[in-house]
């Protein structure tokens, strides 16, 4: 996979050099190599103290791969933040690594930050090589929650990476029990202070200097590099050590400021200039210079100021590439605000011009907005708001938002845009505020027909068509469509063409499928939103089919099989003509998942095969991926174990690796096929590290099917009190829901549980018969009826028991039950015996024992004994 990167991108991911004579920190470099037998190492320093220094050379000598990561204020968004931080280690891995890490950050928008955050760390732990990773600038993150998911990703990082963050401020997040065990180090500033030897080393060539001067430098600038460097500035300029040494009064940012100052003023006026303007540029080469300056010498420019030594910092080792030290372009850029406040907005607005010619949108909208450039800063936003929807950069979408000012009046499609950000992170009252907003500006114009105003109507039914799913206020969404969907409105591409669905097997595990919940009321307003739009002539709207595609799933889980493959059958050919796989592979799944419930496994298996060839064209496998295990299963309910077991290759992942959510389908399909190969604890074991990632996430649909199958392993291993533990966890999720196929495709070993359970819940109070008046009994099950217990046991199959002619042995191997039920023979328990020790009816024990008479050709007890005997089964 071909990754592209801008230059800015690019920056932020390389690990910088140094050109020139420097001075090297054995004794620092010396601390560093011997944190990596730790998991974090922490350089924390005000600014001017030599931490990206010290780090880029460290990276740069230490012998194993370095991802490098530099971070600013627009970081701050959680997606815009990972992302970097993946491809920072996906540039510095082989592939196929590299390529998984950055399929991976194409997928981040479809599942939670946490469990995208497991999925990072199981990729890193497949790295062969131990790996360094270099966090800078890590006190430009505000986030809290950001602070929480670094705070996670340290935790669980695999042994096979070293963290290295720098920060001119004490970390936000715990890191005391990893320092207590020896995890952790850190480097403050007393370390990196400068000693005498490394400021002699320094200044060796900038002018004489006693070691009474150098001692009483190192006393005035308590070893702060960055003064240092300065006075070396100085000294290089035929200032004397006594004048610089005058300069070190007062806190360190002011005397930076006075001695950039100092040394800023004794340049000649054009190199000041293109100091100034240039500063604006976080990143920039000769032609960049260029092009803000209106010169065509910029690469002498920057010769010179590297011969000054004016903290001129190469990114990449023949990139021609440059930054300036961070202290030193705020500095820079805050003169050149406060001298030319005019000519700093208008610098700002070439760069803008710059950045957006060479395709980098996201750094033109900001160098727009900085040099109050409104109009062009919109008309930008308007060309990246597709790919920031894409990405899912919300937070840095809002910001550009925000940075509008109050006189200032974005169009009508902008703020719609806005309203629609505004939706999908959850702020609803804000939302409504400008949806009135426009809906007023449509009442105005009432009667002036114009592109304009058909546009507006369809932009806002779609984000109301969001609001809606997200809030439930049908009423509100019914107000403003009643009328205007007579009209034959347009379909603005960037809405209706929104895809919903990005890794999701079913949409009802989306958020357009409300996470698995189901009641009348989402039905209601499902059906009463898609026959509004169908009715005029918007049958064939994404959002339209998403959210019939959202109804089906949940017909079938209500068992509504026929209402459920109608509604299919209706979208069938709009499905497959706009080809989205989120839309098209659970639409195939859902209908395969009927047939095999209605038993027609032939038909099943043809319409898998359809979603096999369909997967088989796209670019992300993982659509294929999905579809291998939807066959496991298949060929699993239908006893095919073999082929299961070949099918289930295709799916990559194994008992012996770490489960991550983000592959919970293919390992809940995996448990399930352990499980049919009597390898109940392995199952057991997946379930057990992948139910808390399930919880985290709030998936209901996931956490019956969790509990579901920890149910009937615990069943079939005769661990009964546990069995019934989690069937009660899915039978109040289940029973609030309505779900019944959750329950039903387990097939005759669920039919089997649920009657053991009823037995023992009717016994002990724990489900009641709203009809015969509900229990008082605390041990009542909530929400869970005796008739919904009856319903699933109508839904489920009958348990089929063999069919082996008297006398005859059937070649089927004994199940753990039939062979503890072979030992309690053996101690010539009774029935009733039997029945107590194993948890189970007498009823029961006679048709368990009938069927291993039949198994084992016998007709009696003691033949039964001496079977098992010859065949060595005691």
């Amino acid at each position: 996979m071909t990754v592209m990167h801008d230059r800015a991108a690019l920056a932020k991911i390389t690990l910088p050099t140094r050109r020139g004579r420097f001075v090297t920190r054995e004794r620092l470099l010396q601390t560093l190599n011997r944190s990596l037998a730790g998991r974090l190492t922490i350089v924390c320093a005000p600014a001017g103290y030599g931490k990206t220094s010290l780090l880029a050379e460290w990276g740069n000598q230490v012998g194993r791969p370095v991802a490098w990561l530099s971070l600013d204020g627009a970081d701050n968004d959680s997606n815009r933040f990972w992302r970097c931080l993946t491809h920072a280690l996906a540039a510095s891995v082989d592939d196929p690594a590299a390529e998984r890490l950055y399929l991976l950050a194409e997928g981040m928008n479809s599942v939670s930050r946490l469990t995208y955050i497991d999925a990072l760390l199981n990729e890193l732990a497949l790295v062969s090589r131990p790996l360094l990773f270099i966090i800078d600038d890590y006190h430009a993150i505000t986030s809290e929650q950001l602070h929480e998911h670094i705070a996670y990703f340290i935790q669980y990082m695999p042994d096979n990476l070293h963290l290295a963050i720098a920060s001119r401020q004490p970390i936000p997040f715990p890191t005391m029990k990893l320092m207590i065990s020896g995890e952790a180090a850190e480097l403050t500033v007393s370390e990196l202070r400068f000693t005498l030897e490394e400021t002699e080393l320094l200044l060796r060539d900038s002018a004489p200097c006693t070691v009474e001067c150098l001692i009483e430098l190192l006393d005035r600038t308590e070893g702060w590099i960055i003064g240092m460097m300065l006075v070396r500035v100085m000294l290089r300029s035929g200032q004397t050590m006594e004048h610089a040494l005058r300069s070190f009064k007062g806190h360190e940012r002011h005397v930076s400021d006075y001695l950039f100052q100092e040394a800023v003023a004794s340049l000649p006026i054009e190199l000041k200039d293109f100091l100034l303007r240039t500063s604006l540029l976080t990143n920039f080469d000769a032609s960049y210079c260029n092009e803000v300056t209106g010169r065509d010498d910029g690469d002498v420019m920057l010769e010179q100021i590297h011969e000054l030594n004016l903290f001129l910092l190469p990114i990449g080792e023949r990139s021609g590439y440059f930054r300036y030290h961070r202290l030193f372009s705020e500095f820079l850029a805050e003169t050149f605000r406060m001298e030319q406040p005019e000519e700093w907005r208008r610098t700002h607005g070439r760069a803008s011009v710059l950045f957006a010619r060479h395709g980098m949108l996201h750094e033109a909208i900001d160098h727009a907005s900085f040099a109050g450039e409104y109009d062009m800063m919109e008309e930008l936003l308007g060309r990246h708001i597709r790919d920031v929807l894409r990405r899912g950069e919300l937070v840095t979408l809002l910001r550009w938002f925000g940075s509008f000012p109050d006189d200032y009046s974005p169009s009508h499609e902008m703020s719609l845009l806005h309203a629609f950000a505004l939706v999908l992170t959850g702020q609803l009252e804000p939302a409504e505020h400008l949806l009135q907003r426009l809906e007023r500006v449509l009442e105005q114009a009432h009667g002036l027909q114009s592109e304009n105003n058909e546009d507006l109507k369809s932009g806002i039914l779609f984000v109301r068509s969001n609001l809606v799913f997200i809030s439930g206020d049908y009423e509100r969404w019914l107000a403003y469509s009643t009328g205007i969907l007579d009209e034959l409105l347009p379909e603005n591409p960037l809405f209706y063409n929104f895809n919903y669905n990005l890794k999701e097997p079913f949409v009802r595990r989306t958020v357009m499928g409300m996470n698995g919940v189901l009641s009348p009321t989402t039905e209601t307003i499902a059906e009463l939103f898609s026959g509004t739009l169908d009715s005029h002539g918007w049958d064939r709207s994404l959002i339209n089919l998403y959210v019939k595609q959202s109804l089906a799933e949940g017909y079938y889980e209500w068992n509504r099989l026929k209402d459920s493959l109608s509604l299919l059958r209706g979208i069938e050919q709009a499905v497959a003509s706009r080809g989205i796989p989120g839309l098209l592979i659970p639409h195939r799944l859902t209908e395969a998942s009927i047939h095999k419930a209605l038993g027609d496994i032939a038909q099943a298996e043809q319409v898998v095969e359809d979603a096999l060839r369909f997967a088989s064209g796209l670019e992300d496998k993982h659509w294929l991926i999905v579809v291998y295990a939807f066959r496991t299963r298949l060929e699993l309910s239908i006893g095919s174990l073999s082929q299961a077991k070949d099918t289930a290759k295709h799916m990559s992942v194994t008992a012996r690796e770490l489960p991550i959510y983000a592959k919970e389908y293919e390992y809940l399909t995996l448990a399930r096929l352990l499980g049919r190969q009597r390898k109940e604890k392995e199952a057991v074991r997946l379930l057990e590290l992948l139910k808390p990632q399930a919880r985290r996430e709030g998936q209901l649909s996931s956490l019956v099917e969790h509990a579901v199958l920890h149910a009937l392993f615990e069943y079939k291993v005769g661990n009964r009190n546990s069995a019934f533990t989690s069937l009660e966890e899915a039978l109040i999720i289940g029973a609030e829901n309505g779900y019944i196929r959750s329950f039903a495709d387990e097939g005759a070993e669920m039919t089997e549980l649920l009657h053991r359970y009823k037995e023992y819940a009717v016994a002990h109070g724990r489900i009641y018969y709203p009809r015969r008046g509900r229990k008082s009994s605390v041990d009542v099950l909530p929400g869970v009826t005796g008739s919904y217990l009856d319903e699933l046991i109508a839904a489920c199959p009958a348990p089929v028991l063999p069919q082996v002619r008297k006398g005859r042995a059937s070649k089927e191997p004994l199940t753990r039950s039939e062979l503890e039920l072979l030992r309690q023979l053996r101690k010539g328990a009774s029935n009733k015996q039997i029945s107590a020790a194993l948890h189970l009816s007498e009823g029961t024990v006679k048709v368990y024992l009938s069927t291993l008479y039949g198994k084992l050709g016998v007709s009696s007890r003691t033949q039964a004994l001496i079977a098992a005997q010859e065949r060595k089964l005691l």
